[in-house]
C-alpha cells in the first residue's frame, strides 16, 4: 500500500501583520540584549507589561484574552530568541515568494514595526499577483480589531 501523497496545491497566501522583525531590522541594542539574555538567562520569562504597546483597538477582546488561562502571559527569553530567528528567516525568504499573496498590515501596528514590514515589501519579487493592503486604523490584530469585518470581507 503506497502511503505517499501528493503535496496540496497552494493557490495563494494571506499574510496578516507578517512577523518579519528579524535580527537585521532590530536596533543594535535590542539585538545585543536579546542575544546576551538568551545565553545567560534563557529560561527567564518576560511579559509585555509596562511596554505601552497596543495590539488592538478592541479592548473587550484584549481583556478576554487576559482572562483566558490558555493564553500565554509570560514568554521565555530563549523562545523570543527562537522567534526572532524565525522572523529573520521569513524576512530573508520573502525575496523568493512566488505564490500569489495578499499582505494585510495595520498602520497602527505596534507589534511588528513599519521598517521591517517595508524591508519585506522591498524584498518581494516583482510579481503582479502580490497585493498589499494598508489599513490606516488597523493594529496588529487586524482580524480581531474593531474593524475586523472590513478586513475579513477583503480576505474572503
Amino acid at each position: 500500500m503506497n502511503m505517499q501523497r501528493e503535496a496540496p496545491c497552494i493557490r495563494g497566501i494571506v499574510l496578516v501583520g507578517p512577523a518579519v522583525w528579524g535580527w537585521q531590522t532590530m536596533p543594535f541594542w535590542q539585538r545585543n540584549i536579546l542575544r546576551f539574555a538568551a545565553h545567560v538567562v534563557p529560561g527567564k520569562t518576560l511579559t509585555g507589561e509596562g511596554l505601552k504597546i497596543t495590539p488592538s483597538d478592541n479592548s473587550e477582546m484584549l481583556r478576554a484574552l487576559g482572562r483566558d488561562p490558555l493564553v500565554i502571559k509570560a514568554t521565555r527569553i530563549d523562545t523570543m530568541y527562537g522567534l526572532t530567528n524565525l522572523m529573520e528567516a521569513a524576512l530573508l525568504s520573502s525575496s523568493e515568494l512566488a505564490t500569489p499573496t495578499l499582505i494585510l498590515y495595520g498602520e497602527k501596528d505596534e507589534i511588528i514595526p513599519h521598517d521591517p514590514t517595508c524591508a519585506m515589501l522591498n524584498r518581494l519579487p516583482d510579481i503582479a499577483t502580490t497585493r498589499f493592503v494598508l489599513y490606516p486604523e488597523g493594529y496588529h490584530m487586524l482580524m480581531r480589531d474593531l474593524q475586523a469585518a472590513v478586513v475579513l470581507n477583503l480576505a474572503a
